[in-house]
């Protein structure tokens, strides 16, 4: 159980950070479409 919740933390960890690069993109892409 332990090892599985373990897993888990990684697997949310991860994707949160996908979709912290996500929007950082989407704001650079902003960012030159207005420059």
């Amino acid at each position: 159980m332990a090892r599985r919740r373990h897993a888990t933390i990684n697997a949310i960890r991860l994707s949160s950070r996908r979709t912290m690069t996500t929007m950082y993109e989407l704001l650079g892409v902003c960012e030159n479409a207005t420059n």
